[in-house]
């Protein structure tokens, strides 16, 4: 699981999400995916899950990750 700490899912995080899933190997590996828990204009609470990660890599997995890291902040709105 991966989680933020923000109120509102944010119109980027499709964005995001669509590099994320390509990173963990979609669309050529079956295996590869994430499954996402909320949708755009979501409430979130801290500490909640908003999406889950599959890959038949953890080095996948682990860049898939660091990315989303790296570009977390294109999450929060004030």
């Amino acid at each position: 699981f991966y989680t933020w700490n923000f109120k509102k899912t944010s119109r980027r995080f499709n964005k995001r999400i669509s590099k994320t899933a390509f990173i963990l190997g979609a669309p050529q590996l079956k295996e590869a995916g994430i499954k996402i828990f909320k949708k755009v204009g979501d409430a979130v609470t801290k500490g909640e899950p908003i999406l889950e990660l599959h890959s038949n890599s953890k080095v996948k997995i682990n860049y898939a990750k660091a990315y989303l890291k790296k570009h977390k902040k294109t999450y929060i709105i004030k």
